[in-house]
């Protein structure tokens, strides 16, 4: 028999009875497929522009935890598949392939409640998260133990953040904004 990887899950209910259970990855992704590993760096660089582009080898770093001269070679490594960027006022990169995309997007104006620990903020910059969110509020979104709270977006940037409790048969929700609270803001959250 073939030794394989073995991943390990566990579920938690509202009653909090926890639920693990154990998977073998061939069976829910298939064969491995062996990939070199500066490949698979290059791979992941690429689908993490793709992912959060535009952005800058320094928030890639932050993002995957590696050190700067990587994420840097990284980033020269696919020079032929990125552009430099303009946004804002502060200098990033994006694919090629997903400029089209990223310039015809009309913004909108929508509300969005954020899970705890969402892709969104999981990937915001270091550099204070602005234009994502005011460097005054970062504290209350990040704490310096490593913890993302739920967001609230306000077309596009984090405008406060949010929690729940449960009591008895419904579930209370708390909303702490950092901007002032309009007509179309109270609407969004309670949609």
């Amino acid at each position: 028999m073939r030794a394989g990887r073995i991943i390990s899950l566990s579920s938690a209910s509202q009653e909090r009875n926890r639920t693990p259970f154990s998977l073998l990855p061939r069976v829910w992704i298939g064969e491995w497929q062996p990939i070199e590993p500066q490949l698979a760096l290059r791979e992941l660089a690429r689908r993490y522009l793709q992912a959060y582009g535009p952005v800058t080898a320094d928030d890639f770093r932050f993002w995957w935890g590696c050190g700067k001269t990587l994420a840097k070679t990284l980033f020269r490594s696919l020079a032929e598949e990125v552009e430099g960027v303009e946004v804002e006022g502060w200098r990033a990169f994006a694919l090629r392939a997903t400029l089209p995309l990223m310039q015809s997007v009309e913004p909108v104006e929508a509300v969005h409640l954020l899970p705890l620990f969402d892709a969104y903020t999981i990937g915001a910059p270091p550099r204070g998260c602005e234009p994502l969110l005011a460097a005054a509020y970062k504290r209350q979104v990040f704490n310096q133990q490593g913890w993302t709270f739920a967001v609230v977006l306000v077309n596009g940037s984090i405008q406060g953040v949010w929690g729940y409790t449960i009591r008895r048969s419904h579930i209370v929700v708390k909303v702490n904004l950092f901007c002032s609270s309009t007509t179309a803001i109270r609407k969004g959250i309670a949609a």
